[in-house]
């Protein structure tokens, strides 16, 4: 399944930079409603760069707009 080929990759924690919340506010009024903890998750994502997975139909959408790919996860 594509959940169980996800969590077979080697996963890794990064730390959120003053960057990253500057970016998440612009990614919060721009368009697609995001929340607060999606933006600062896209905005982790587009920085690193990294796949974003995700079930969020609202985080999903905007994710290819603002250069973010998609994981498959459903």
């Amino acid at each position: 399944s594509s959940f169980q080929r996800f969590a077979s990759f080697r996963l890794a924690l990064i730390e959120i930079e003053p960057t990253d919340f500057r970016s998440a506010a612009l990614l919060i009024e721009g368009p697609g409603g995001l929340r607060a903890g999606d933006a600062l998750h896209l905005a982790v994502a587009r920085r690193i760069p990294a796949k974003l997975a995700t079930l969020d139909r609202r985080l999903a959408e905007a994710a290819p707009a603002w250069g973010v790919p998609l994981f498959p996860v459903g």
